[in-house]
């Protein structure tokens, strides 16, 4: 096998230190300290201490930035969240927004897998501009959670009355990577946020927002601008490393 500096002859010298980060044992809750007996029995695993304290923040009423770090399982907090306002109300709708269509992808199948697990009856659907034409309607008056993007959304804006249904039943608005969104193409993000509330407010929704985001400085700062509503953070990560 070759050495890195044999693989590649120029890069000596290029390394100037190294730094070992201190392993870290998890911080678990109890499923059942914070959700109903029967999710908390379905599931195969405690919950992360920062998954726990963001769903009781949820449960208060609060919007939520959950800013651990990455694979800390903060895809669970949102799913999970949305099972209790889905038992709570059977019409209960989400829209769950990933800054790329492959990341989309991807969490519609771990949303699905989450929600098989704990026994819940809903689906989650991607509609973007790889969504079919004949697929969309279906999509539009089903899903029960809706994944997208802001480019989509964007656009989707205009035709706002058939996306009627899910915006009156819109009980939660998960925006993934929010961290993503600075700069000119964040400044555009916050403005299609705004827009998207207010059609919310018009079809008489209210929902409250989750942002998941890598651990940055100044996490509520940032959601606040990003959406224009309050928010409370998670950062305490108790996740193992």
């Amino acid at each position: 096998t070759e050495t890195l500096e044999e693989t590649f002859p120029n890069y000596e010298g290029q390394l100037v230190g190294t730094k070992t980060v201190p392993s870290r044992e998890a911080e678990t809750v109890s499923a059942g300290a914070v959700l109903p007996a029967e999710i908390a029995a379905a599931l195969e695993n405690e919950l992360f201490t920062h998954q726990a304290d963001a769903i009781e923040r949820l449960k208060d009423g609060e919007n939520v930035t959950v800013a651990t770090s990455t694979s800390s399982g903060k895809t669970w907090v949102y799913t999970l969240y949305f099972a209790l306002l889905k038992q709570a109300n059977p019409d209960a709708r989400a829209l769950f927004l990933y800054p790329t269509k492959a990341l989309s992808a991807d969490q519609e199948q771990a949303v699905n897998e989450l929600f098989s697990e704990v026994g819940l009856d809903a689906t989650a659907e991607t509609y973007d501009g790889d969504t079919p034409s004949d697929r969309r309607p279906l999509v539009r008056d089903r899903a029960d959670v809706v994944i997208s993007n802001f480019a989509g959304i964007n656009a989707y804006l205009d035709s706002h009355v058939k996306w009627r249904d899910i915006y009156s039943n819109c009980e939660l608005l998960v925006i993934d990577e929010s961290h993503t969104y600075t700069g000119i193409h964040g400044m555009h993000v916050s403005w299609v946020i705004r827009r998207l509330r207010r059609l919310l407010e018009y079809y008489g929704a209210d929902p409250q927002i989750v942002c998941s985001t890598a651990t940055i400085g100044n996490a509520k700062e940032h959601s606040e601008r990003l959406t224009g509503a309050e928010f409370s953070v998670v950062d305490s990560d108790g996740s193992p490393r």
